[in-house]
């Protein structure tokens, strides 16, 4: 099984090659943080690529596979004040996400590693009461939606009691979840970049130049 994994978007259209080479994977998963790009885009643009990406989903439903970050949910659906926040597209963000929530997930395992936006801790699954990767999957619905609050004690989320798209690669390699772990979210200067400890090993996706390409043959 070949599988391409893509970070963090941030409003750029990177993930379009993926798109055009659709044949060659058997899984494309998009790691998330849709939009708040680094550079500018208009709100239309924002939008536009988003929409796309939903409806890349759509197109191959048992294909791709759409995972959600800080600045999908805290930002927008949990309304958590953070960096580069469009008022903009607020409204229509969270319409976005609330109308496809079916489409969405929050981490999905593929082979030996389980691939999510920031990564998953063992004193956040505990806190949540989760004990699988289908238990973390079902609180994403309006009712749960706050097991996903930014709730450490560091403004950067250099804590372990941070949840799956907010916890930094220093604090989960203290507390993993799940020994084999791919996450994007905090920014690498080369990319991918591998960090093993012990039996952990924990995988970084998010480049500065945010045109990664990763894949893997399972």
């Amino acid at each position: 099984m070949k599988i391409r994994i893509i970070p963090d978007v941030h409003g750029t259209h990177h993930w379009e090659d993926a798109k055009n080479k659709v044949n060659e994977y058997d899984k494309i998963i998009f790691q998330g943080d849709y939009v708040d790009p680094y550079d500018r885009y208009s709100t239309e643009e924002l939008l536009s690529n988003f929409e796309s990406i939903i409806e890349f989903k759509k197109n191959y439903p048992n294909k791709v596979v759409l995972l959600l970050g800080n600045h999908d949910l805290n930002q927008y659906i949990l309304d958590e004040p953070m960096s580069r926040k469009n008022p903009f597209i607020l409204s229509e963000m969270k319409r976005l996400i609330i109308d496809n929530i079916d489409l969405f997930q929050i981490c999905i395992q593929v082979g030996d590693y389980i691939v999510s936006h920031a990564g998953i801790s063992k004193t956040w699954m505990k806190n949540v009461k989760a004990k699988s990767i289908d238990d973390i999957n079902k609180l994403l619905n309006p009712k749960d939606w706050f097991a996903f609050e930014f709730n450490g004690y560091d403004s950067y989320g250099y804590d372990k009691t941070q949840g799956p798209t907010w916890i930094r690669p220093e604090a989960l390699l203290t507390d993993m979840a799940f020994p084999k772990q791919i996450v994007g979210h905090t920014r690498v200067n080369n990319s991918p970049q591998t960090i093993k400890e012990g039996n952990n090993e924990l995988i970084l996706l998010d480049s500065l130049n945010q045109d990664t390409i990763f894949e893997l043959n399972i």
